[in-house]
C-alpha cells in the first residue's frame, strides 16, 4: 500500500496513536515489513514516533495523551483547559487510568500518568478534538479527581469550575468514589462556595486540605479538616 495512503486511512478512523499490530492490520502485511513501513513513515513525517510500538498520526499531545493505555482519560489542569475553563496552556498533560504507565515526552509536551483503583475509572467522556477523538474527565470527576490527588494541580483552579458544576452529580461520584478524604474536602469546598449539600463527616480521622503539603494550616473543627491550602 502507498505510505501516503496509508495515513490516510489511519487518519480517518479518529484515532491519533496506531500500535505496530494494528498498522500491520490496516496495511495487511507482516509484523517485519510492518517495522519498515513505520520507520519509513516517521522519516517522511507521515508518522510520529511516541514510544516503543506506538506512533501517532498528529502532532497534538492531547489526542495522544489519552490513547497511550486503555482504559484512561484526561483530567486535572490540562482536562479543564480541554474544555475552556483553563486560559493558560498547560505544560504538562496528566491522564487517569488504572494500569500504569511511566511518563511519556512528546512534542514539546509531558504526558503523566496517574494509576487510580479501578473503582475510580468512571465520570468520563468522548469528545472531538480537531479530526480526532480523545477521553477526558467530566467536570464534576475532574473536581473529584483534584480533591483525591491535589498535588497534581493547584486547588484554587476548583474556584473557577465549581459554579458550573451539577450538584447532584458532583456528590453522586463522590459516593461513588467512597473515600471519607474526598467527602471531607468536598464538604468543605462546597461550604466555601456557598453550595448548599448533605455531606456528613463520618469518621473522626483528621485529613489535611492538601496533603501534599506539609504545613498543616488551620484546624477546620466542622470538617475535622487542615485547612492548608487555598482554594
Amino acid at each position: 500500500m502507498n505510505l501516503v495512503a496509508l495515513r490516510e486511512v489511519l487518519v480517518k478512523r479518529g484515532n491519533a496513536v496506531v500500535s505496530t499490530s494494528e498498522l500491520s492490520r490496516f496495511s495487511g502485511v507482516n509484523q517485519r515489513t510492518t517495522l519498515q513501513y513505520a520507520m519509513r513513515m516517521v522519516k517522511k513525517d507521515l508518522l510520529l514516533k511516541v514510544e516503543r510500538g506506538k506512533y501517532s498520526v498528529s502532532s497534538d499531545p492531547f489526542d495522544v495523551a489519552p490513547q497511550l493505555v486503555f482504559p484512561s482519560y484526561i483530567s486535572f489542569a490540562a482536562g479543564l483547559y480541554l474544555q475552556g475553563y483553563l486560559d493558560q496552556e498547560v505544560n504538562a498533560i496528566d491522564v487517569v487510568s488504572s494500569k500504569k504507565h511511566s511518563e511519556v515526552s512528546f512534542s514539546g509536551a509531558v504526558i503523566r500518568f496517574s494509576r487510580v483503583d479501578p473503582r475510580m475509572m468512571f465520570g468520563f467522556k468522548k469528545m472531538k478534538h480537531g479530526g480526532f477523538y480523545l477521553f477526558v474527565g467530566d467536570l464534576e470527576k475532574i473536581i473529584i479527581d483534584i480533591l483525591y490527588m491535589p498535588r497534581k494541580t493547584r486547588m484554587n483552579n476548583l474556584s473557577t469550575v465549581m459554579k458550573d458544576a451539577d450538584v447532584k452529580k458532583l456528590l453522586g461520584f463522590a459516593q461513588r468514589a467512597g473515600s471519607e478524604a474526598i467527602n471531607r474536602r468536598l464538604g468543605y469546598a462546597l461550604d466555601f462556595f456557598g453550595v448548599s449539600h448533605d455531606i456528613k463527616v463520618g469518621s473522626a480521622t483528621k485529613y489535611k486540605l492538601n496533603p501534599s503539603i506539609t504545613d498543616k494550616g488551620i484546624y477546620n473543627a466542622k470538617w475535622k479538616l487542615y485547612i492548608n491550602d487555598e482554594l
